[in-house]
């Protein structure tokens, strides 16, 4: 018997932060489906492999993943509003690099942004001292593990 058996997650989108969130609860045995995930990289094709992929949005869900800024989300008819009228019952997390309210909710990042941002390019690579010189950008998506890992431990407490 697997730790989180029955429990459906829905992965919503191609962000590879949500993919990471949806592959954990796979690892632990929830029902994780994708609906229209990335498949465009060998990392996304790892983190989305084994997780079915829906072609229509299912009817209940426990956990719903979003990734993105509100405006995307709500262009793409996945915002938290309308996925909250759409799954009353279930808990929706939502990824974003500066959340889904106040004035920078929409504004572009890239892992490297926050990276640097979350201070975290300062805690493994130093005080920076002089500010003219190129940031250090670690290897592999950091921002998208991290954030996976973090919703994936918020839907499990939701």
């Amino acid at each position: 018997m697997s730790v989180l058996q029955g429990l459906k997650v829905l992965q919503v989108g191609p962000g590879l932060g949500a993919a990471v969130c949806g592959r954990l609860f796979a690892d632990v045995g929830a029902d994780a489906n994708c609906f229209e995930p990335a498949r465009d990289t060998p990392l996304a094709e790892h983190l989305n492999n084994g997780k079915p992929s829906l072609t229509a949005l299912p009817k209940s869900m426990d956990i719903v993943v979003l990734e993105g800024g509100p405006a995307a989300l709500t262009e793409n008819g996945w915002g938290v509003a309308a996925m909250r009228r759409r799954y009353p019952d279930a808990a929706i997390v939502a990824l974003s690099p500066y959340g889904q309210t106040g004035p920078d909710a929409d504004k572009p990042a890239t892992d490297l942004t926050l990276f640097c941002a979350s201070a975290i390019a300062r805690c493994l690579t130093g005080q920076v001292d002089d500010l003219s010189e190129a940031p250090v950008r670690a290897v592999g998506e950091q921002s998208a593990f991290i954030g996976g890992l973090a919703a994936a431990c918020a839907g499990m407490h939701a």
